[in-house]
Parts: structure tokens; C-alpha cells; sequence
């Protein structure tokens, strides 16, 4: 179990195209991607999924993930932006009681 990660997640948008750039040090990773488009997404582990990311208020991203093999999840990241923070929470269909939840600090 981490009790501390450190990363640098990148978001931005340009018109109706955005962009999020992960860099974990030993891997970097981009995704580009339309809100509410399906796209091939491949994650740190190799797994494979349609991502598709919706914009609920002006806030909150939601990221609804599904594997051919009919595994899903989602991640709901809710940015604050006067304490620049976000906090990321990823909950599995599978799994409902269990969840991963991230808070990110804004440097």
C-alpha cells in the first residue's frame, strides 16, 4: 500500500480536444481525446480499454473505462480550484465496496 506517490499528471484543452500527460519518472504517457468519445486507451500495465470522458458542472471529469472482456471502472476527478487540489477516486464494477482515492496537489 502507498501512502505517498509522486507524479505529474498534465491536463489541457484546445477546443473540443484535450490531452492529459502522466509522467511517473521511469514511464510517461498521453492520452488525446474528444469529451464524450470513445478512444483506445492502454494504461501503465498494458491494459486495454475504450476510455470514454464526460465533464459534469465545471469541475469534474468522469472517465468510464471498458476492457473487451467485459471488465469496466471509472475515475471521478474533482478539481478545486481556489485550494488546487483534486481529488481522484476510481471505483471497479466488480468491486463496488472498493475504491482508490487519490488527493492531488497542484505545484
Amino acid at each position: 500500500m502507498f501512502s505517498s506517490l509522486e507524479y505529474t499528471m498534465l491536463l489541457e484543452a484546445s477546443g473540443d480536444k484535450h490531452r492529459c500527460y502522466l509522467d511517473y519518472g521511469a514511464m510517461k504517457m498521453e492520452f488525446l481525446f474528444k469529451l464524450g468519445e470513445p478512444f483506445d486507451y492502454t494504461g501503465a500495465d498494458g491494459t486495454k480499454a475504450k476510455c470514454t470522458v464526460t465533464l459534469q458542472g465545471d469541475n469534474t471529469l468522469v472517465d468510464r473505462y471498458k476492457t473487451a472482456e467485459g471488465a469496466s471502472w471509472q475515475t471521478v476527478r474533482e478539481v478545486d480550484k481556489a485550494a488546487g487540489t483534486m481529488k481522484t477516486t476510481t471505483t471497479f464494477d466488480s468491486f463496488p465496496n472498493v475504491a482508490c482515492v487519490q488527493q492531488l496537489v497542484k505545484l
